[in-house]
């Protein structure tokens, strides 16, 4: 029975079951490329001051990430099913993908720190334009009060 399933195994290895390794394997960098190309989008969007998509950019990322998370799965479990050595061709070949997923995700993570930032800045200038409106206010407020500007300032 062990040496069948090592021959099993072997085949699989050797065929259908690396194929589909290789092609999860494809698939987990195919979307992985799409979370970076809608990240470029975005970080376009953030740039000439467009924050109106936000929810609907990070419902495509969680959607994109719920798909990637199901390769996982399916990878660890074909991985689990398997035993055999895999050849020195679907070696490469996943030695390859798994180059190229390590590329994305650093192309991903720069991506991410970028649109971090870009955020954080845009709420640096409104709660500074909002300090201005409540120091301007406060101002206007004094004025019609008829506080005189010794006292303004004080407060100020």
């Amino acid at each position: 029975m062990k040496l069948n399933n090592i021959f099993t195994n072997n085949y699989l290895w050797g065929g259908a079951m690396t194929d589909e390794i290789i092609h999860l394997l494809s698939e987990r960098n195919r979307y992985l490329s799409q979370f970076s190309v809608i990240n470029k989008v975005q970080i376009g969007r953030l740039k000439v001051g467009n924050f109106e998509q936000l929810s609907e950019f990070y419902m495509t990322r969680e959607h994109i990430l719920a798909v990637v998370e199901k390769i996982e799965l399916l990878l660890g479990q074909k991985l689990e099913q398997s035993e055999a050595d895999i050849t020195d061709e679907n070696r490469s070949a996943v030695e390859n993908l798994l180059l190229a997923k390590d590329t994305i995700i650093k192309e991903i993570l720069d991506q991410d720190l970028e649109i971090l930032s870009t955020i954080e800045q845009e709420k640096t200038s409104i709660i500074s334009e909002l300090k201005t409106l409540k120091k301007g206010r406060k101002t206007i407020t004094a004025y019609k009060s008829g506080i005189t500007n010794s006292k303004l300032d004080e407060e100020a």
